[in-house]
């Protein structure tokens, strides 16, 4: 079965909607509201794989693709506070960066807009001891221009540590239902595919080649599978419909007067391709890679 997850992940197509990233995140509260999931599994991974850091002093931090900041204070930032003088969460939405700052007032941690997609800008970015991602760099759509900021936001030395959503079902089914006649229409401009990891026989290759070609060197990798993560507390369609809403890139797209009949449509050919719990599985990438000094 092809595994599938309700959050984001580092994609590569040589074209994507515009705008893609705000469409997926239409609803910063409902966002927030549904991302107990991803805060266990960002929590799972820093237990498991977070002793491969090497840490000194006060050291500072970015969190890359933080959306409503939900993991970084409640998860990554527990994590690491005892280890840090600052953490910088960016996020290319400003909706996103808003909620975040009214939600979470921790003087360590600060918000701000940022693409870590973009070569416009870095420098406003200093260099830090520690990158961290969760659940966002399958989204990015230039894996050279990525790897380029990751090298020069990190300090000499320092490490990044990142978790991406290489496969998951709703990737196919998003897929097909921008092919459908009914849909179709309301979808002309945009991509074949939305994840080029999710059609790749080996993700993680395609990753790691882009950070060693920008001059980072790979500490850890592994691809991993994970099942049973993502999944409502009751299996009714409402809670169901109202998990992939928070992260469906198309949604946005579609007349508000066919939404729900979009979303119905969307959950009826997860349950086929997918599964009959929605999605629930995923395949990841884990990277802790560094800067040589």
């Amino acid at each position: 079965m092809r595994s599938f997850v309700l959050l984001l992940t580092v994609a590569l197509v040589t074209a994507r909607p515009k705008n893609w990233y705000k469409m997926m995140l239409e609803n910063p509260i409902l966002y927030s509201r549904e991302s107990e999931d991803h805060q266990n599994e960002a929590k799972w991974c820093l237990e498991r794989y977070g002793n491969r850091l090497k840490w000194t002093k006060d050291e500072s931090v970015l969190d890359f693709g933080c959306g409503t900041g939900d993991v970084s204070v409640k998860i990554l930032f527990p994590y690491i506070k005892d280890k840090i003088s600052s953490m910088l969460c960016v996020d290319m939405d400003p909706k996103m960066i808003t909620f975040a700052k009214k939600q979470f007032k921790e003087p360590k941690v600060k918000f701000e807009v940022f693409d870590v997609g973009q070569a416009e800008n870095i420098s406003k970015i200093s260099p830090v001891d520690k990158i961290f991602s969760f659940f966002a760099l399958q989204w990015v759509g230039d894996r050279s221009t990525l790897g380029a900021n990751i090298y020069q936001l990190l300090k000499p030395g320092g490490q990044t540590f990142l978790l991406l959503v290489a496969k998951n079902g709703l990737y196919f089914v998003w897929d097909e239902v921008a092919k459908t006649a009914k849909w179709r229409p309301y979808l002309t401009d945009e991509i074949e595919h939305l994840n080029e990891y999710a059609y790749s026989d080996d993700p993680l290759s395609l990753f790691t080649e882009a950070l060693r070609n920008a001059g980072v060197k790979i500490e850890f990798a592994e691809q991993i599978q994970r099942e049973n993560v993502f999944k409502s507390r009751k299996l009714t369609d409402e809670l169901m419909i109202q998990k992939i809403r928070t992260v469906d890139p198309y949604v946005s797209k579609i007349p508000h007067e066919l939404r729900a009949d979009y979303l119905q449509d969307v959950l009826t050919l997860t349950k086929k391709m997918v599964s009959p719990k929605g999605a629930t599985d995923y395949t990841g990438l884990i990277v802790i890679a560094s800067r040589p000094k």
